[in-house]
Parts: structure tokens; sequence; C-alpha cells
């Protein structure tokens, strides 16, 4: 059962997902079209003020460059005369650059890998598992992570201001699953399905 389906039957609440470009997702927000966004990096709230964070690491990502070929360093990356990086739209993740870097934005996780894999961008910047969950469903066997990530940041789960009164019970049921160990065990089983060290 998907952890959130678990979380919000708890509270006498049935859910349907729906996935949604990012670019979208703001529009959709504003308009009372979504609920719920069911993770996203921290401060997601500041870009969608309607949102309202509850207040529970559900885990902690990995910010990475995915490559064409073998693993490198971002040093080695970056000591190109130019490098072509693919980012989604707006989603910096407090990261800075040097000025060899043009940047290509897209709208779409798959984009970014599909634009890797043909050879019109050098790196993918990219959650870990956002990027990895495309490499396995695209079958390619040929995109790997830098060795070492570029950041990490805190996963949270966000939801409508309208919704607020669901906040408290929100948060006890998801500190409750931090402190069984559910939540780092839901996450390190997804891991290993996208062929990833667990944590």
């Amino acid at each position: 059962m998907p952890l959130f389906t678990e979380v919000y039957e708890q509270l006498g609440q049935a859910v349907t997902f729906v996935e949604v470009p990012t670019a979208r997702e703001s529009r959709m927000i504003a308009t009372g079209d979504i609920d719920a966004v069911m993770a996203q990096i921290d401060g997601h709230q500041r870009r969608n003020p309607d949102l309202i964070q509850v207040p529970v690491p559900l885990t902690q990502v990995s910010i990475t460059a995915f490559v064409k070929g073998e693993p490198t360093t971002r040093e080695a990356l970056l000591s190109r005369e130019t490098v072509r990086l693919g980012r989604l739209r707006s989603l910096t993740f407090g990261l800075t650059w040097p000025e060899n870097v043009q940047w290509v934005e897209v709208n779409q996780t798959r984009q970014l890998i599909q634009l890797l894999n043909q050879g019109r961008i050098d790196a993918a910047i990219s959650p870990e598992l956002s990027a990895q969950y495309f490499v396995v469903e695209m079958g390619l066997t040929n995109i790997n992570r830098l060795t070492t990530p570029l950041t990490s940041i805190n996963v949270y789960h966000y939801i409508h201001r309208d919704h607020q009164p669901l906040v408290p019970g929100l948060t006890r049921i998801l500190q409750q699953m931090e402190q069984d160990g559910t939540l780092l065990a839901r996450h390190n089983n997804y891991r290993q399905q996208l062929g990833l060290p667990g944590r």
C-alpha cells in the first residue's frame, strides 16, 4: 500500500494520486485543483504560498549530476571550457555554478534523462531518486551518477492551506512512522527497487 494512502486512511480520508508536471503544479495548487503534494524538497512552500509544510522530514535526498558514460567528479565535469547542464525549470537547489555552465531547462525529469542520453547535455542535475527512476524505466545502462552528491536536502509532505485542520494528524502519524523506522524502511525499499544502496 502506498505510504500516503495508508497515512490518509488513518485520518479517514481517501486519496487519489495524479502525476503533474512541475511547471503545471504551481497553477493547479493556486486554483485548488491539488489538495496536497506527496513529497517535495524543503522550501517548496516558499514557491507555493498556498501550501503548508507538514513538519516531519520524510527522507533526505541527494542532489547529484547524472552523466553519460563513466562516473566522474564535479571538478572533472566542470573542467571543460563549456559545460551544458540540464535541470528542471527554476530549480537551483541552492547550488552555485561557474560561468562556463550553459543551462538547458525542461519541465520534466524524463526530458532531462532523454536529453542526456541523446548527448544534448553533458549532465542532468536532479534529485538522485527522480532521475534514477527514469534511468531504470528507460532501460539505460550507460547513465551514471557523480561519485559524490552535490548536496542533500530534506523532503517533506505539503498540504493545501484549505486542509490545514489535517496538519496535526498528519504530523502525529508521520512522527510515529519516523520513530518506529517505517519511513526509513520505505525509503530503503524504494532505493533497492531502483538499484541504489540503502541508507
